[in-house]
């Protein structure tokens, strides 16, 4: 059975993460804060699904348009917090595999998710595929925050798209 996957590529260099697996990275930063993690979530969205996702006019962006929304000092904001928070928070759980810090996929995926704060809702997760192991979860992580610094480097969005 295929999952989704959502994909980020800046200059020909891509980070592809199962969508099950950043769904979870999201919903975990969120219980770390949720305001500071949400400049990390907006900043994986195309500019058309966060117009789209909060009510703002699509202007010239189109469902066909992957341009992620791209703020550089929101973008900075989410580095920050992934550097200072995110990860010391991921090396110190208890927990080596996360889904079953929130009682397994199946209630991750039916109860603790949607009950969360209303920003990730826009994700409709289900029946998705997780490698919840903290460790793969730091390692995205990072490859994330490496994505949004090289973007800042060169002050030009990246692109982003699920598929």
């Amino acid at each position: 059975m295929r999952t989704r996957k959502i994909y980020f590529e800046l200059n020909n260099s891509f980070v592809e993460i199962d969508f099950g697996t950043y769904s979870l990275m999201m919903y975990y930063a969120t219980q770390i804060d949720s305001q500071r993690n949400k400049k990390v979530f907006d900043a994986t969205l195309s500019e058309w699904v966060y117009r789209v996702s909060y009510n703002i006019s699509e202007g010239i962006y189109t469902s066909d348009n992957a341009i992620a929304h791209f703020v550089p000092a929101d973008i900075q904001e989410a580095i920050n917090f992934i550097d200072n928070q995110v990860i010391p928070t991921l090396e110190n759980e208890s927990f080596n595999f996360i889904l079953q810090k929130y009682g397994g996929q199946n209630n991750f995926e039916d109860t603790v998710y949607y009950q969360s704060t209303e920003y990730l809702k826009i994700l409709s997760i289900g029946g998705e595929f997780y490698d919840d192991n903290k460790a793969v979860l730091k390692y995205y992580f990072i490859e994330l925050r490496n994505l949004f610094q090289n973007a800042l480097n060169i002050n030009m969005p990246f692109q982003t798209w699920v598929d």
